[in-house]
């Protein structure tokens, strides 16, 4: 038959058995608090990221505001901003690292990710700004400005960066951009946009044959008096 453990044997089966034991709650305890510290940052985290987003309409006078970005409360001739804004024209090479502010319209946005890219135009002047996820710019930001629509009078707080842009008047500078607002916001599909009155006739003549091939997705024609 089966054989009886002495006293002893038995002794070490259960000091064994209870040592097991405390080891599987010691691993239990370890993965709940490790789960718990995961949702406490994960909760941080998002509540950072909602603290970063202004309530409602932000006002800049003097005192720089809490937001880093947001739509400006509206621009009345009673303000004095305190601030001076330099024309884009005025922005190359020779102000590096030096920080200013800029009014413009937005040109067009490209965002993807955690970066945002926003060109901004003043009287045909264009210069590239530039956002990158970071411990002073939040996501939130990010988001804000690739959401722009083009049109919208926008003021900029950005440091002047050294960096090769050929698609801009400004070739020369970035703007690393510290602060965004919105100034007055344009309708997201206006009629006729300045990117469409600045088509080349090559590019015209191009979308004109992808009519006549009947592609009509993204195509665009000239019109004149006799199509009018």
């Amino acid at each position: 038959g089966n054989r009886i453990p002495s006293k002893g044997a038995y002794k070490k089966f259960l000091a064994k058995k209870d040592k097991e034991a405390k080891k599987a709650a010691h691993k239990a305890k370890e993965a709940t608090d490790k789960e718990g510290t995961a949702a406490e940052s994960g909760a941080a985290a998002g509540s950072a990221e909602t603290d970063a987003s202004p309530p409602g309409p932000v006002t800049y006078v003097k005192e720089a505001p809490q937001y880093l970005f947001g739509d400006l409360v509206m621009v009345q001739s009673n303000q004095e901003t305190g601030r001076t804004f330099v024309h884009v024209s005025k922005l190359s090479k020779d102000l590096d690292q030096q920080e200013v502010w800029v009014r413009a319209r937005v040109h067009n946005t490209r965002a993807k990710g955690n970066n945002c890219f926003v060109v901004l135009r003043q009287a045909g002047f264009t210069v590239q700004g530039a956002l990158f996820k970071s411990d002073t710019i939040p996501k939130e930001m990010v988001k804000f400005a690739g959401g722009l629509s083009r049109e919208t009078v926008i003021d900029v707080q950005a440091k002047v960066v050294k960096q090769e842009v050929r698609s801009c008047t400004q070739s020369d500078v970035e703007l690393s951009v510290l602060r965004l607002y919105v100034v007055s916001r344009a309708e997201v599909n206006l009629p006729l946009q300045i990117a469409d009155a600045g088509r080349s006739e090559a590019e015209i003549e191009e979308s004109v044959k992808l009519v006549e091939e009947g592609k009509m997705e993204g195509a665009f024609v000239r019109v004149e008096q006799k199509t009018r």
